[in-house]
């Protein structure tokens, strides 16, 4: 007889809204898909106090993300005390792979010894690209006879405000040229920022903007400070962008651009889709596959990013026709829909449970 699904553990599940909408917009539609199913923000105290069916796990790498080695132990030796509880007690462990390793590798030999203990207790993980499945399995040979799905990032099209015309947002961000490029989102070390800045300074194109934009460490801020020093028509602004002005930033632009290494996922190329905006990407499985599904929208290159490649994108988005909005948005909506992402994770929720 199968068990019924009834209580999954999001971890983390709505909290994080204003820094990732991502868990909130997935576990908001399972509330509304499965209206008999409790879906509950992870806690230590909810998790040991109550029964619960699946605990879903995104970025359990983000323990690791610490320079002290103390801190960083700690939290690995609160994250075994959970899961031994949470076997006992027989509680399903369900991963998404949203990275085949964590970007920012601070203790790589420690990363190998969380997930080489962690998927071996594993019940089921979920890949955002198919191509990533061999990658991973080869990694991880805990994993070659667990239960894999695949279920993509959704779009984001009404998790933003977005009002504001393209000629108001660049009056907003006092733009005068004729053509935008931007990064937006966090500012890590592996996207790659100072390389953005480099190739476009070797662009010398007065009349086209970069806009950088987004939050990241006080380090990294002083780099890329010194990095904008000597790039002309630029706008840098760093910080956490508030919700309701992420709006300006992408309505502003003609063209958003990733010069990230190591790209596994994308979820500012889905954010740039969501927006209408063309995507100048890193040539990796999850975005090819982004590329089938949008064609022109998604443009790639291989190796780092080159004034090339930056300039060949900007160049096809200026001659190439307008784009159907409306005919995007069914595009949307039909491959990267929140109802049907629900819907297989609610289904692969219920294979993990009664395998």
């Amino acid at each position: 007889m199968q068990k019924p699904l009834s209580k999954v553990l999001g971890w983390p599940a709505f909290k994080n809204r204003r820094e990732n909408p991502y868990n909130w917009l997935l576990y908001s539609a399972l509330s509304t898909t499965e209206r008999h199913v409790r879906f509950a923000e992870f806690s230590d105290s909810l998790m040991l106090r109550e029964p619960w069916d699946i605990w879903h796990m995104h970025w359990p790498d983000a323990l690791l993300r610490e320079k002290s080695l103390s801190l960083v132990l700690c939290r690995i030796a609160r994250l075994v005390t959970l899961v031994t509880a949470a076997k006992a007690r027989g509680i399903r462990l369900v991963w998404t792979a949203h990275n085949l390793h964590a970007h920012e590798r601070f203790y790589p030999k420690l990363e190998g010894f969380l997930f080489n203990w962690l998927t071996k207790r594993l019940d089921g993980v979920i890949t955002l690209s198919a191509k990533h499945t061999p990658a991973l399995k080869s990694m991880h040979s805990a994993l070659v006879s667990k239960p894999i799905g695949t279920i993509p990032i959704g779009h984001f099209m009404g998790a933003y405000p977005n009002q504001v015309s393209k000629d108001k947002a660049r009056e907003r961000l006092g733009i005068r040229t004729d053509n935008v490029a931007l990064f937006i989102g966090h500012i890590a070390p592996y996207k790659n920022v100072p390389r953005l800045l480099s190739e476009f300074a070797t662009l010398r194109d007065s009349n086209t903007t970069l806009v950088v934009a987004g939050a990241c460490r006080s380090d990294e801020r002083a780099k890329i400070e010194r990095a904008a020093a000597a790039v002309e028509n630029l706008i840098l602004r760093i910080g956490l962008i508030p919700e309701e002005e992420v709006q300006i930033f992408l309505n502003a632009s003609d063209l958003v651009v990733l010069p990230h290494e190591g790209l596994s996922n994308s979820a500012t190329a889905i954010l740039a889709l969501s927006f209408f905006r063309p995507a100048l990407c890193p040539q990796a499985h999850a975005i090819l596959e982004l590329q089938s599904l949008f064609g022109e929208y998604v443009m790639t290159y291989t190796g780092g990013l080159t004034s090339t490649a930056l300039a060949a994108a900007l160049g096809s988005v200026r001659t190439r026709p307008r784009r159907d909005e409306d005919e995007l948005q069914k595009r949307l909506e039909a491959s990267l829909g929140w109802e049907k992402i629900a819907v297989q994770t609610a289904n692969f929720y219920r294979l993990v449970l009664n395998t």
